[in-house]
Parts: C-alpha cells; structure tokens; sequence
C-alpha cells in the first residue's frame, strides 16, 4: 500500500475448463463433429498460478515500489482424436474420425512434462506521485517458451492423387523453444477520494524461437517406401496480441460499497499464423518424384 513502507506478496490462482468441439465442412461434406479430451491434467480443471513479491518504500515525492512476479498466460491446451493408420480400414476412417488433423492433432501428448508450456517473469517498479493521487508502473518482462504442437501435414505431391488423401498424411510432431521479451506499462489516477481511473497496456509477444526441432512420420503411401527424412531443425514464428484495459472504481455508502467498471481489448488479429520452418530438412529417396529441401510451412493452429 502507498502509505506504509514494508513487503507485500500476492498470491493467486485460477481454474481453467474447457470443452472445444470441432466440426468440418469438407467441400460439402459436413464432418463428424469432434471434441477435445479433457485436458493434460486428465479431465481435472487446469491449475493457472501467479505469484509476486515487492518492497515499498516511502520518499518526500510519495512512495516507490519495486518488485518482481511469476505469472503463467490462460491458455488452453487442447487435444483433439488421432485416427488410427494401421490398416486399409484404418486410413479410410480417417477423414470421419479426425477431420481436424491438419489444424491441430494437439497441444499436449498426456502429460505436462509433453505439452506446449509457458511462463513469464515480470519485474516492476512503481511511483505513487501528487499525495498518492497518481500512480505510474513499469515491468519489462520475458516470457519462456516451449511449444508443442501435433498436426497432419499432407504428402501429396498434387500430380498423381487428391488433396486430403489418408494414405498421403504425413505426422509431424513440431517442437521450440524460445526466450520472448516484452513490457507493460500501467497508471492510475485518483482525481477525487471517491472514484479512481486506471489504464495498463500490455506490448504483444514476438515469438522467435532459439531452437527448434520438427519429427516426422511419413505417410503409408506406396510413393514414400523407402524413403527417409535427413535433419530436424526447425524454427518458430508467431505474434502474441498487445492487450488494451481500461477500469474505474466508485467507493461510495462510507467507503463501504465499491463499484468496478472495467474493459479489456485483446488484438488478437496479429496472431493470424504460426509458422514452422524446417532448416536443412530433406526427403530422400522418395519414388518417381524429385524431392530436395522442405518449403517453411504456414498453418494456422486451431486453438
């Protein structure tokens, strides 16, 4: 609190759930409708922590704080089914048993120790300024990174066979890590005792990984015996939204009842892509076609 000095910590944790349902229309063919599975905890609510600490001390211009904080972004880490490619059988189930493998097949692969995990510290300092009428904070921040992500890709090479072909699923398997900085800022103003307005802005996320690595099967088609995948090197690019919140807060009836009114803008339009780029990846010995390095390939997770 601005009027005393001393140490605070905050504490806080939230419960996520989610129920996802995919359903897909295959140029005219409405899909089977899938659902996600019940989440890396085995159907219990996903635990989200946030944990911080900070010192106050008091100044002839007001208060200053300085302090640091650990806080985990929601995110849902969604597992859809992935069909079967045993048999015939199998791969002609495929299109009505998973009809969303080139989206996403998977955030997570059962357990948190297999899963797309993230996790930011965020160091601040902060003024309480004009008779602790104004309050200014800054935090530079950095997020850590690891993502993993499942998905189909489609081998086929367009001149001998249509597009979404089982036999011609390729499983990829995409994995990076990257060390992502950031900041926020944030402020607020008292102009009268009874009503506070505030403002944080939080600067997006530019995801470029530090390393990654891209596994694959390949498809079952008669075109790929023989045939193997050299390297594994990959790199991650993508775009986390800035975040705009606005809030006010009324105490009124003796400072007995507070009244919050708040807004938050999330600019989720910058994430329109997320993209894994093999680095000196190849096939080789790929039957009847000339196959030499891997294109960097875009798709857009559905998450």
């Amino acid at each position: 609190h601005p009027d005393s000095d001393g140490w605070s910590i905050l504490f806080d944790a939230g419960l996520v759930l989610q129920h996802v349902a995919y359903t897909r229309n295959d140029a005219g063919i409405e899909r089977p409708t899938v659902y996600s599975d019940g989440g890396v905890l085995g159907g219990a609510p996903l635990i989200i922590p946030q944990l911080a600490f900070a010192r106050t001390w008091r100044k002839p211009f007001g208060a200053m704080s300085i302090g640091i904080g650990l806080w985990i972004p929601y995110s849902g880490l969604t597992r859809y089914p992935e069909a079967s490619y045993d048999t015939e059988a199998d791969r002609r189930q495929v299109p009505e048993a998973s009809p969303q493998r080139y989206q996403l097949l998977g955030l997570h692969d059962g357990s948190i120790a297999r899963a797309t995990l993230m996790a930011v510290l965020n160091p601040g300092v902060s003024f309480s300024l004009l008779g602790d009428k104004l309050q200014l904070g800054i935090g530079p921040q950095l997020m850590l990174l690891w993502f993993r992500a499942k998905l189909m890709l489609s081998g086929c090479p367009q001149v001998m066979c249509p597009p979404e072909i089982p036999g011609y699923d390729a499983l990829v398997v995409a994995q990076a890590f990257a060390p992502v900085p950031s900041l926020n800022v944030g402020a607020i103003y008292r102009p009268i005792d009874m009503l506070k307005v505030g403002l944080a802005f939080q600067l997006p996320f530019f995801v470029r990984s530090a390393y990654g690595t891209v596994d694959t099967r390949l498809p079952s088609s008669e075109l790929f015996n023989g045939a193997s995948v050299e390297g594994r090197n990959a790199s991650l690019s993508m775009n986390l939204p800035p975040v705009l919140r606005l809030g006010a807060e009324l105490t009124t009836w003796q400072k007995r009842l507070r009244i919050e009114l708040a807004y938050t803008a999330e600019f989720w339009s910058i994430q329109d892509r997320v993209i894994v780029s093999p680095q000196d990846v190849s096939l080789v010995n790929v039957k009847a076609v000339s196959y030499t390095h891997l294109r960097a390939h875009e798709t857009v997770l559905d998450i």
